[in-house]
């Protein structure tokens, strides 16, 4: 009986812990006092209502957006002939942005390829907006001080990564670097 009660209470805990943010069931993708109090935040981008999302709550959306591309073993590839797509047939983000390469991050024997796409992307758009001053982020901060939204080096999910940076922050390199040196030997 003890045990049973102590598992309520540890769930009530992570449901609690778990449901903060906006309703889901009630919130509009295209929420537009939430679109202006970004427009009005002063960042690089301007936010826009997407017509996709049109009568959209946040759970709708969310149903949308985690699925997987498909069930299928190969998908169908782009039709090449038609000649007014917005997509090329090749991109090199390097040969547009050459400021902006750099070396590509090894996870090593960490299971963290999660945070390094996704704080890889995000650097990348930082200095594609600003090439000449832009800081180069630590994949490493989610994976090793994340201690809730995914499991470090066991794994994790892109977005969570991103939900991570958006809570918390992130830093750059030369922040995250170990120095050896400032430790005291015995």
């Amino acid at each position: 009986m003890f045990g049973v009660l102590i598992i309520l209470v540890l769930v009530a805990v992570v449901n609690s812990l778990w449901k903060s943010g906006p309703d889901v069931y009630s919130t509009d993708v295209n929420d537009a006092a939430y679109i202006e109090s970004l427009n009005s935040a002063g960042y690089t981008f301007k936010a826009a209502p997407n017509k996709m999302f049109d009568g959209y709550k946040l759970v709708d959306a969310k149903r949308t957006i985690n699925v997987q591309a498909s069930n299928k073993p190969q998908l169908y590839k782009c039709n090449s002939d038609n000649k007014d797509t917005i997509v090329p047939e090749r991109y090199s983000f390097r040969e547009e942005y050459p400021n902006c390469a750099r070396p590509i991050p090894t996870q090593g024997n960490c299971s963290s390829s999660y945070s390094i796409a996704s704080i890889s992307a995000i650097t990348d758009r930082w200095c594609r907006n600003n090439e000449l001053e832009y800081p180069v982020l630590s994949p490493h901060t989610p994976v090793f001080c994340d201690k809730v939204i995914n499991s470090n080096c066991k794994g994790g999910i892109l977005s969570r990564t991103l939900d991570y940076a958006k809570i918390y922050g992130l830093v750059d390199v030369e922040c995250a670097a170990y120095d050896a040196s400032s430790e005291e030997t015995e």
